[in-house]
């Protein structure tokens, strides 16, 4: 009696066996289909497993993308706001540069102007030079006959001081 990897017939055809036989058969094939059915549940539920797992790993790199596609637009508004920063800086600039100009301009007529009242008054000056220096020549005398009279009131009061200290 020879073993096959062929399925018997069930309705008793096969010549080779006997009905226990083929009942063992049988058996033993439902043990191995139980089995392989087994594998295949559990490589089904690994499978959902790692799908579930592909699935929230997928969700966060689509936050992440979400995220830097979020940085990315924030660097190109600053990267606009920094350009119209830029043009508006060269606006200030030029405008500077102007304004510097005209000051320079206003600051050099000034200074002509009163270069010629400079001249004006010098040329006046000439006849009030001689009242001036006796006006200044009274005035440094008084100045001198105040500072002498401060000095004699200090020294006076010093000496009240000391006597009224010796008195006492």
């Amino acid at each position: 009696h020879t073993h096959t990897h062929t399925m018997p017939l069930i309705d008793g055809s096969d010549v080779n066996g006997d009905v226990e036989e083929k009942y063992k058969q049988l058996e033993h094939r439902y043990k191995l289909l139980c089995e392989k059915q087994d594998e295949v549940e559990q490589a089904y539920d690994e499978l959902v497993d790692q799908n579930e797992a592909q699935k929230q790993e997928l969700e966060t790199l689509q936050n992440k993308n979400k995220e830097l596609n979020d940085i990315v637009q924030m660097r190109k508004d600053d990267l606009q706001d920094m350009l119209l920063l830029q043009n508006e800086l060269t606006e200030l600039q030029e405008k500077y540069k102007s304004k510097q100009g005209e000051l320079e301009k206003t600051k050099s007529e000034m200074r002509k102007a009163q270069f010629q009242l400079d001249h004006r008054a010098r040329s006046r000056e000439g006849s009030l030079v001689s009242s001036r220096d006796r006006l200044r020549a009274r005035s440094v005398a008084s100045d001198r006959a105040a500072m002498a009279a401060r000095e004699k009131f200090r020294k006076s009061a010093k000496e009240t001081n000391n006597n009224s200290n010796n008195n006492n």
